[in-house]
């Protein structure tokens, strides 16, 4: 019994904040976007979809586009946003990025970009990072 519970401990902590995710995922890419126009990128699209694959934000800063996976974590989790994607979905976001570029010929400059959102135990946020040219290799 010790076991069970020690395992539904350390998979709550992976979680972002239980059943919230859904909610706290939409509002976390909100408040990324508003991240990201306070320091002057003009936004081009949101949850762009080509098949089963997703960009959550794409963001143009000067001449460079950024393709922006937007990740949040409950405060107490045992991995940050930036940790959490492996390369699974490194090689979703790739083939995106890839068909994004396909439609959009006229980008010639671009990155990708990773903005972690940690919220705290009420729901609200307490830490946003923003990592910029994240390879995806």
């Amino acid at each position: 019994m010790r076991f069970l519970q020690w395992l539904q401990i350390i998979y709550s902590k992976l979680r972002p904040c239980g059943s919230k995710a859904g909610r706290l995922g939409r509002k976390g890419e909100q408040a990324a976007v508003q991240f990201l126009k306070r320091a002057g990128y003009h936004i081009l699209d949101r949850n762009w979809r080509s098949g089963h694959y997703e960009l959550d934000v794409v963001a143009q800063i000067g001449p460079c586009v950024a393709f922006v996976e937007v990740r949040g974590r409950c405060a107490q989790s045992l991995q940050s946003g930036y940790d959490t994607i492996n390369r699974a979905k490194k090689q979703a976001l790739s083939k995106a990025i890839r068909a994004y570029l396909k439609r959009h010929r006229w980008i010639h400059s671009y990155r990708f970009d990773i903005i972690s959102i940690d919220w705290d135990a009420q729901g609200k946020i307490s830490a946003i990072r923003h990592y910029e040219s994240v390879p995806l290799r």
